[in-house]
């Protein structure tokens, strides 16, 4: 979490303050989702992240019991709702009909119009297709190349990679960021992360200029890397658009 949040922080410049509160106000979200959400299971937390000029919506959905599952006095709850109300200039806690809890979150800038506050009340989840450990919507494009690479690198190296092995999947990601401008269909981009030991998936898209994605087409320096690293990406069609699905395995010996 720490990884998403610093990368979103050092990619928009926001303010040393603004990023304390966001990163306490998100942390305490994803905390009462550990503990409350699955009991002594495990399941998805999603995290969707808007920024534009009125400033940044966050979104944290779980699909575990609700909130009206869960005593509001339970453990530490009331206190992180609390914390999370005090430091967001807006939020939302709302259990779904289908199962599940919403965190809503907007963070806005000290000088934006009140009117513009509208631009980033609406959200898009992410695709229905996507699951993983790590679930990640972001808007504009420009965020992905910071906080993909962030966390691929942070979770690879929970997943036991070696140094070889994480600047292998850096170049991935660097290779899968450069063509992002031309390949993504619009201001939204969703990826998500499974991991095992020295094993990572990642899954991107909505991609629209799915040709950029064969072999001689795109940067030849950034294409050289993904296909180098990945043999032949995968793409997989889901309606209209497709998704990239890659699987990088270090199989290095650890020094």
């Amino acid at each position: 979490m720490r990884s998403l949040l610093g990368a979103v922080g050092d990619a928009l410049a926001l303010d040393t303050e603004l990023l304390d509160d966001l990163r306490t106000a998100v942390s305490e979200a994803c905390n009462n989702v550990v503990l409350h959400a699955y009991g002594v299971g495990r399941g998805p937390l999603m995290i969707s992240l808007v920024a534009g000029s009125p400033g940044l919506h966050v979104l944290v959905r779980d699909r575990g019991g609700g909130m009206h599952k869960v005593s509001s006095r339970a453990d530490r709850m009331g206190v992180g709702l609390a914390v999370i109300s005090a430091l967001a200039d807006r939020t939302e806690f709302r259990s779904n009909p289908d199962g599940g809890t919403d965190v809503r979150m907007w963070f806005i800038n000290p000088d934006a119009d009140p009117d513009a506050f509208a631009e980033i009340q609406t959200w898009a989840p992410p695709s229905a297709s996507l699951s993983g450990e790590i679930v990640v919507s972001l808007s504009p494009v420009s965020l992905l190349s910071p906080v993909l690479g962030r966390l691929t690198r942070a979770a690879a190296a929970q997943s036991r990679f070696t140094a070889d092995g994480i600047a292998e999947i850096t170049a991935v990601t660097d290779a899968v960021a450069a063509h992002a401008a031309e390949m993504w269909v619009d201001e939204t981009v969703d990826f998500s992360l499974s991991t095992a030991t020295r094993r990572l998936e990642l899954t991107a898209g909505p991609f629209g200029a799915v040709e950029v994605f064969t072999e001689g087409n795109g940067s030849d320096e950034s294409w050289s890397a993904l296909t180098y690293q990945l043999e032949q990406p995968a793409l997989e069609q889901h309606g209209d658009h497709k998704l990239l699905r890659t699987v990088i395995v270090d199989e290095r010996v650890s020094a």
